[in-house]
C-alpha cells in the first residue's frame, strides 16, 4: 500500500507462508531460500498440491514475454512458481477460480463478487429450507434469527461487500419475514427490526448486522498488538474521512463508540443535579474505609 507507506514481502501464520513479491523471478528466489530452509530443519517441508500463486501485471498488445495473460493491459497471469515438490498451480485454474487463505477465500481477479454470489447462494437455500419446514411461521422466524443469523457471521465479517450488494439480501429477508408474519407486501417492516426496548420484534436486520460485523473488524484492527495492523487501521480511518459517498464507514463507526463511552465515563463522574460541590464524596471515602477494613480482617 503506497500510500499507507506499508509494504509486506512475508506473511506468516503458524504453518501458512506467504510471500509476496514485485516481480515472479524475486518470488522464486524466495521460494528456493524458503525450500533450503526447510530441509535444514529436517522436519518439514513444502506441499505443492497445497500451494497455489497468482500474479499480476500489464500487458501492452502483441507483447512477447513468456507469462500468458487473459487479455491486454492490466490482467492476472500465471507466474509459473516450481518447488522441489513440483509446479504451484495458479489460482485461475482451480475449480471457481479460488482459493481458501486463513478463511476468506480469494478469486484470482481479488473482486468481492464472486463471494457475493456465494453469500447469496447460501442465503437462498437456508431460506428455501425453513420455508419448506412443516412448523409454525413464528417459529420460522425464530429459526431465521438464531440459525440463519449466525450462519451469515463469518460471510459478513470477513468479506468487504458493497451496502447496494448487501441491501440485496435484506430484501430477500424481508420478503420471507412479512410471509412468515402475515404482514402485507406493502407494511412497512421497520417494527420487525425495532429493538425490543423500542417496542419493536428485535429481529436482526442483514445491513445492520453487517455494519456490526465490519465494526468487529475494524476494532480488531485498531486493538491489534501488531503496529503494521495498527497502520492498516489508521490509513482505513483516513480513506473514510475522506470519502463523503461511501456508506459503511466502520473505523469511524468504531472512533465514534470509543468517544461514546468516554463521555460516558466523563459524566459518570461529573456534577449532574443541584447538591452542593464534593456532594457524596463523605459517602465514597466511607464505603472505600469499609471495603478496606473488610479485606484486613
Amino acid at each position: 500500500l503506497k500510500e499507507a507507506e506499508l509494504s509486506f514481502r512475508e506473511i506468516l501464520y503458524a504453518d501458512d507462508t506467504s510471500f509476496i513479491t514485485k516481480s515472479s523471478q524475486d518470488n522464486q528466489l524466495l521460494l528456493d531460500d524458503f525450500e533450503n530452509f526447510l530441509k535444514w530443519t529436517k522436519t518439514m517441508k513444502t506441499n505443492a498440491k497445497k500451494c497455489v500463486s497468482m500474479a499480476y501485471g500489464f500487458f501492452h498488445k502483441g507483447h512477447t514475454r513468456k507469462f500468458k495473460a487473459l487479455n491486454d493491459g492490466y490482467s492476472w497471469y500465471d507466474p509459473d512458481l516450481k518447488v522441489k515438490d513440483g509446479v504451484l498451480q495458479f489460482i485461475g485454474d482451480r475449480k471457481g477460480k479460488l482459493f481458501k487463505m486463513l478463511g476468506r477465500n480469494l478469486h484470482v481477479s481479488l473482486s468481492e463478487e464472486h463471494m457475493m454470489k456465494i453469500c447469496k447462494d447460501s442465503l437462498d437455500g437456508m431460506l428455501e429450507k425453513v420455508d419448506k419446514c412443516s412448523v409454525d411461521d413464528l417459529a420460522k422466524v425464530w429459526i431465521y434469527q438464531h440459525g440463519i443469523v449466525p450462519r451469515l457471521s463469518w460471510l459478513l465479517f470477513i468479506n468487504d461487500f458493497n451496502v447496494s450488494a448487501v441491501s440485496e439480501l435484506e430484501v430477500k429477508v424481508t420478503r420471507c419475514l412479512k410471509k412468515w408474519l402475515h404482514l402485507p407486501s406493502s407494511a412497512s417492516i421497520s417494527l420487525v427490526y425495532l429493538s425490543r426496548k423500542d417496542k419493536g420484534l428485535g429481529v436482526t436486520s442483514v445491513m445492520s448486522f453487517y455494519r456490526q460485523m465490519q465494526a468487529c473488524k475494524a476494532a480488531l484492527l485498531k486493538s491489534s498488538n501488531d503496529a503494521y495492523v495498527r497502520t492498516l487501521y489508521d490509513y482505513c480511518l483516513a480513506v473514510e474521512r475522506n470519502d463523503e459517498k461511501r456508506l459503511c464507514k466502520p473505523s469511524m463507526m468504531v472512533e465514534s463508540a470509543i468517544g461514546a463511552v468516554r463521555s460516558n465515563e466523563l459524566i459518570k463522574h461529573s456534577q449532574s443535579n443541584r447538591s452542593g460541590l464534593e456532594f457524596g464524596v463523605r459517602k465514597t471515602i466511607l464505603s472505600y474505609q469499609k471495603k478496606g477494613k473488610k479485606s484486613l480482617q
